[in-house]
């Protein structure tokens, strides 16, 4: 089941094996978005805020996770 995972980790680009010896993850740069990426993730966040707000999570508590997560993305 491990094996599997590594290897199609490594299919994938994630990890280069070597054989009987170790794993090793791969530095990717991560792809640039394109406009229906870029729009997809908009709509998708703005579903979730929605979720929030109706839920009674305050918008000051929203923008200071989503502040929060931003920092911790760009660390």
């Amino acid at each position: 089941m491990v094996a599997d995972a590594y290897r199609t980790l490594a299919e994938e680009g994630w990890v280069e094996i070597s054989h009987g010896r170790s794993a090793r993850v791969v530095k990717r740069r991560a792809p640039a978005a394109d406009r229906e990426a870029d729009d997809l993730f908009r709509r998708r966040l703005r579903q979730l805020v929605a979720e929030a707000r109706s839920q009674g999570v305050s918008a000051k508590k929203i923008a200071l996770e989503l502040d929060s997560l931003a920092k911790g993305i760009t660390s």
